[in-house]
Parts: structure tokens; C-alpha cells; sequence
């Protein structure tokens, strides 16, 4: 087993990991102190959930779903990055 550092793998994202990686290959990732402050300047108010029992009405709309929890903001049902996993983001 190789085990290298995901540094060495700049492009890396979960859909293409079996592209880029060489068979049997172990990678580090950063820890959540290496990574905060690019988490931080990124952070466009997304969160990821697990819907128990989700809407599929709403998962299949082709207009903007919006979502209201009783807070002080509305919050919009979008895809979250390549993998197309749902979760919600603030509309400020």
C-alpha cells in the first residue's frame, strides 16, 4: 500500500478519486486546524443533512425550493458540489 499526502493531489474531489489515485493507495487528509481558515473564505452558508423521509416532489422540482424553519431567514434546497447530495443554504 502506497500512503501519500492529498497536497500531492491538488484536482482530487470524491467523483474522481479512482481516476487520479494509483491503485491501493492510502491518503491523509488535512485536519480540520490545516484546513479552517480556507473553510472559513469558502463557507457560502451550506449544510448538509440526511432526510429520513424526504419530499420526493420536492428533490425532483425544477424551480428553487425554498424552506422555511422559523428563523429569521428562508433557506433554499440546492445540490451540494459535484456528488449532487442535497442540503440546505441560507438566503440572506
Amino acid at each position: 500500500m502506497v500512503a501519500t499526502h492529498a497536497n500531492e493531489y491538488p484536482r482530487l474531489t470524491k467523483m474522481n478519486m479512482s481516476e487520479q489515485l494509483p491503485a491501493h493507495t492510502m491518503v491523509l487528509l488535512p485536519s480540520d486546524r490545516e484546513v479552517v481558515g480556507e473553510a472559513r473564505a469558502d463557507y457560502m452558508g451550506h449544510h448538509r443533512f440526511y432526510w429520513t423521509c424526504p419530499r420526493r416532489t420536492w428533490l425532483d422540482a425544477k424551480c428553487p425550493v425554498y424552506i422555511d424553519f422559523g428563523r429569521d431567514v428562508p433557506y433554499r434546497l440546492p445540490t451540494y458540489d459535484e456528488t449532487s447530495q442535497m442540503c440546505v443554504s441560507s438566503v440572506a
